[in-house]
Order: C-alpha cells, then structure tokens, then sequence
C-alpha cells in the first residue's frame, strides 16, 4: 500500500507540473509572438531607433553587435518596440569602449534575413524573429557599470597582477573556463570544438554543481566541527552560487542551473527532499512565463538538454554513500567520478542535438571528456579559488604567496588540458559533417536516455 501510495504521489505531482509547465509555456509563446517583438510597418524603411547593446562577437573582417530595440520611429513618431536584431559592422573603428548594456541611437533600416535568401544570424529565436539592421549610429552612450562588472574588472587586473603578463593568453582562456569570458582566439575555440570541447569555453550549469560540490568537500567538515546548523550551510551555498552567478554576468545557463540548486538547497534547509527533476521542471516554467523568447532560442534547447544530461549524472551517483560516510580520498574520488559522469552524459545529450542543429560530430569527444572531465572538476575550483585570492591580494597583501601557488597549479593544469585538446583536435576526423535523414529517431533515443530516471521515480528503493 505504501508503495501504491508513494506512485500515485509522484504521478500527482508529475502531471500538475507538466500541466503548469505547459500553461506556463502556451502563456509565454503568446506574449512572444505579438508585438512589440515583430517589426512590421517600418520594416525595410529608414528609421531611428534606439537600441541597447545585448553581445558583440568579433569575426574575420568586422564585429557582430546584438540589438535589443526600445524604439522605432519612422517619420510618424516614435514606438516602442522589444524586437531583437544584428548588426554586422564591416569596419568597427569606434567600438574599442562599447559594451554590453550600452545605448545606441540608429539610423538605418532593419530587414528581415530570410528576404535574402539565408539563415538569420545572431541569436536564433524560434518565437520571436532576429532582424538585421543596415546603416550607422547617430549616438553612443555608455551605461553605468553595475556592482559585478566592476568586481570582474577588478579581478582581471589582480589576475593579472599576480599572473605576470607571460600568461595573458592563459589567463584569458581561464577566465573563459569559469566565467564564461569571450576574449578567445579563433584558432583556439576551433581547436576547442574539433576536440568535443566547445561547451568548456563558456560558463553552464556543470560550473555550478561542481563549484557547490568542491566547496562541501573543502569545508562542510570544519562547519560540522564548528556545529553550525544545516539550514545556515544550505542559505550560505545559495548565496555564494548568486554571487557567482552574478560574475557570470548572470548568463541565463549559470542562472538556470542556479535557479534548480537553489530549490533543492533551500529544500533540504527545511529538511524537505526535492528532486532535482523537479527543480528542472520548475526553473523552465519559471522562466517559460519570465522570459518566454529566451526559453524558445536554440541556445535555451541546448541548455537544457545539458541540465537534464548533469540532472540524471547527479542522480545516477546519488545511491552512493553519503560524502560524510566517506573517508577524505573515497570524498575525492567521489567528486572525479560524478564529474567524469557529469561530461559523459552531456555528449549523450547534445550529440544528436548538434547532428540535428549545425551538422557536426565529433567522434572523439568521449575520449576528450574522460581525460577532461576529472581534470577540469580539479581546475575549476582551484582556478576560482586563485582568481578569488588574487583579488584579496589587491587589497591586502598577504595571501599574495598562496594566490601565487594556486596560480602556478591552475596554469600547469591548463598546460595539461590545452595538449589533451590539441592532440584530438588534429586527429584525423576530428570532425565531421553529416546531415540526418530524420528527426524522428531523437524520440525513442532521449526516451532509452532518460526511461532509468522515470523508472525510479515510481519504484520504491
């Protein structure tokens, strides 16, 4: 009877969340497909329009700038408007200071990409259409940085202050690695992508379970020793996992992923025991009513295929014993292994998705992430904890010795994952090309990837 009982739970709660995300997801599609997020009556006209600046991407010959639009206006007063746009700037002389969030005023006219007889740029919105502009800009005004843009300037320079400037290509690529930076060199993101790497070079949500992971393991002891109660430990993790997040400059993976920790963390501090599955369903119907444009972008698709790959890696090792059962070596190679988990079943994921998306493969990409996987779970902490202590060092000087040591070891480890990825990326068929003959195997393929995971839900252990 109670196993009964315990079933119809779970099928309960199943059912009313899937039917609030589906209200969530219909209620968010309809405020993404009307306007202001769709330009009509101006476009192919010339206009004015003022926008804020949402990502710049450099490539071979100019500088791709995304555009949020405020408004429009185009001889017969100004509207507002939400639509998104690109603008391929083919000699970006004056945008050495821009930034994101900056405000710039327009002139030009914006144009549909499929009018052209090609693929929209950018970030591809399935409900809300990318637009790309044709023309200049009037004006620019810089916007004030906000309290974690000035912390991240701070940091690059305490970084680089105690790195010296022979690793300035190395420091780059790590801040990559943690926080998600963009100032990486075409040849070594293509290096990075032929060897099933790609997804290292920016932030996601594997950086905040294995950070929150890396922390227990570090200081979770000394807290029991100081008997300090559970509850303060799970709100200090959410805080330090928004603080990080806010580093990240909130990239919608980092908060996703904070997002679902969050929930179980301040579940298990009211000694509840929330599923992680849950927490997924819960931060997509959240944002499903948020922010329903992003939720329906490609980059969103592959997140969350992502997280649901980490979510099914964290359960997978949950029937282990607990980290305080363990010794302090059973703890560490605990923690290599669900990292090792964790990057295995992401390339289970996203292979058919990146088949499917942009027609590539890479073949080695599971030899790339078992040599990877346990090394970065080892880089990320050390390397944060030392981008962290170069930042104390700015204002005190003591710990300038330790931040020197975890320096020279985070960059040692990087040597060791640059020449695993050098390696793969120039082997022959690193990567390939391939179209799909069909769609419809994806079903039946993510259906045998995730049945383990339902089948628990409804059995008892």
């Amino acid at each position: 009877m109670a196993a009964k009982a315990r079933r119809s739970e779970w099928l309960a709660l199943l059912l009313g969340l899937s039917g609030a995300l589906v209200i969530g997801g219909s209620y968010g599609s309809l405020r993404a497909l009307v306007p202001p997020t769709r330009i009509t009556a101006e476009l192919g006209l010339p206009v004015v329009a003022r926008a804020s600046i949402t990502g710049l991407h450099p490539f071979p010959g100019g500088l791709a700038v995304d555009l949020k639009i405020s408004s429009l206006d185009s001889g017969d007063g100004a509207g507002r408007s939400q639509a998104q746009a690109v603008w391929f700037m083919r000699k970006p002389t004056l945008t050495k200071n821009w930034a994101e969030t900056d405000e710039l005023v327009l002139n030009g006219v914006f144009v549909d990409p499929a009018l052209r007889g090609r693929d929209p740029k950018g970030p591809t919105v399935a409900a809300a259409p990318v637009y790309e502009f044709d023309g200049k800009f009037v004006a620019w005004q810089s916007t004030p940085a906000d309290f974690y843009a000035v912390l991240r300037q701070r940091l690059d320079q305490a970084v680089s202050s105690v790195s010296g400037p022979n690793h300035d290509l190395d420091r780059r690529l790590l801040d990559s690695i943690v926080f998600g930076g963009t100032e990486i060199d075409a040849s070594t993101k293509n290096d990075f992508l032929r060897a099933g790497l790609l997804h290292v070079l920016a932030a996601s949500g594997a950086n905040v379970l294995l950070l929150q992971q890396a922390v227990e393991l570090a200081f979770y002891g000394l807290w029991r020793v100081a008997r300090l109660p559970y509850w303060l430990w799970a709100l200090t993790l959410v805080a330090l996992t928004w603080f990080f997040a806010g580093l990240c400059g909130f990239a919608p993976s980092i908060v996703r992923a904070a997002g679902m920790s969050s929930y179980v963390l301040i579940g298990k501090a009211v000694q509840r025991r929330p599923s992680l599955a849950a927490s997924l369903r819960t931060t997509a119907l959240v944002e499903g009513c948020w922010s329903p444009s992003l939720l329906a972008s490609v980059s969103s698709l592959l997140s969350f295929a992502a997280t649901a790959a980490i979510v099914q890696a964290v359960q997978s090792g949950s029937h282990a014993p607990r980290l305080r059962q363990q010794t302090r070596g059973r703890k560490v190679l605990s923690y290599l292994g669900q990292a090792l988990r964790i990057n295995l079943q992401v390339d289970l994921y996203l292979i058919p998705l990146t088949l499917l998306l942009f027609q590539q493969v890479t073949p080695f990409a599971v030899v790339s992430n078992l040599i990877a996987g346990p090394l970065l779970a080892i880089l990320l902490p050390l390397s944060t904890g030392f981008m962290l202590l170069a930042l104390l060092h700015s204002f005190a000087g003591l710990t300038v010795w330790l931040a020197q040591m975890l320096g020279m070891a985070s960059f040692s480890l990087l040597f060791l994952l640059k020449r695993v990825v050098e390696t793969v990326s120039h082997w022959p068929f690193a990567l390939l090309s391939v179209q799909l003959p069909s769609v419809w195997w994806l079903i039946p393929y993510y259906a045998l990837l995730w049945s383990g995971n339902v089948r628990k839900m409804f059995v008892k252990k």
